[in-house]
């Protein structure tokens, strides 16, 4: 199976639209005539399946590689770590003994991603999420949080929870920005975001404003900023994932049906859908962003997976 590299940091458009067409089995003269003539609102990803009508069940998501960029605030040390580890998302970042942990556990700080538990200062706190009920008050207050009265404390330790486990701590990147875009994603070009959600946890706790003593100590002892580059596949990125299936359908309904499934099949049987259908799809709709419209594009890997060493590329950024 050949690989097919996407590379969005390369300015050639050409080249992306002739990988794209080889990719999907399409004329690449058709493709760019259907780019340079239709308007914004009918470049879709139903349209270039309707049109051109790709299969997406036919083609495997894994044979398309992305070069992604990850920002990351870092010293000579932490180059080195990298270097022997890999790029890794936040937990298995945690797990180890990871200069993060490291500047965590100096600052008297762990958190137990098993049990779901912070420590701090020698005290343990649970990591909530959402919607579950304050089991015992952390802050001894006679009355328990409810949905939507909750104390800082408790939003900020929700806050960890959505980072850690519902959004699944994966390894976030960027497959097409700028620089200033990127260092205007969160806090990424100073300082791991998490940090951020741990002094807004640690000022809870001891009722003061936050200050944010943890993120402005990280910047000051990591002066340097760098992009990571590595390439990954299609089929190790989150790729769908709609709050609403049903409103979804009406984006890629034909995407779906051209594949040979059904709205009944994608609405109660989606398991019958291979996924490399809805890689694909999405995949349609990143290279429209990219290509018609120079759109910035985020994206994740899969939870639990991680860039590899040999694949890393280091690019120092100026702050």
């Amino acid at each position: 199976m050949k690989t097919i590299k996407f590379d969005f940091y390369n300015a050639n458009k050409e080249l992306w639209l002739q990988n794209f067409c080889q990719a999907f089995s399409l004329n690449q003269k058709d493709v760019r005539e259907f780019f340079r003539n239709s308007i914004d609102s009918d470049i879709t990803p139903n349209n270039i399946v309707s049109i051109f009508n790709p299969n997406l069940k036919h083609y495997d998501s894994s044979s398309i590689e992305i070069v992604c960029r990850h920002m990351t605030t870092t010293n000579d040390i932490e180059i080195s770590n990298f270097k022997k580890v890999g790029l890794l998302d936040l937990r298995n970042v945690l797990r180890i003994n990871s200069p993060l942990s490291q500047y965590m556990h100096q600052n008297g700080i762990s958190i137990d991603i098993d049990n779901k538990e912070i420590q701090i200062n020698d005290i343990k706190y649970p990591i909530t999420l959402h919607g579950e009920p304050c089991q015992k008050c952390v802050k001894k207050l006679t009355k328990r949080c409810q949905s939507f009265e909750k104390c800082n404390l408790r939003r900020a330790l929700d806050t960890l929870g959505l980072k850690l486990y519902e959004y699944g701590a994966t390894l976030e990147f960027f497959i097409h920005a700028t620089i200033e875009q990127m260092k205007r994603y969160s806090s990424i070009s100073s300082c791991p975001e998490i940090l951020q959600t741990l002094d807004k946890i640690v000022a809870a706790i001891r009722n003061a404003p936050n200050h944010y003593d943890l993120s402005y100590e990280w910047a000051r002892n990591h002066p340097k900023c760098y992009m990571i580059e590595f390439p990954a596949k299609l089929s190790d990125m989150e790729t769908y994932a709609p709050i609403d299936y049903q409103s979804a359908y009406e984006e890629y309904g034909t995407c779906i049906v051209k594949s040979g499934y059904t709205y009944d099949d994608y609405i109660y049987e989606r398991d019958k859908i291979p996924q490399n259908v809805f890689d694909n799809m999405v995949f349609l709709r990143w290279f429209i962003s990219i290509y018609a419209f120079d759109s910035e594009q985020l994206g994740s890997l899969l939870p639990g997976i991680s860039a590899p060493t040999d694949k890393l590329k280091f690019i120092p950024i100026t702050k």
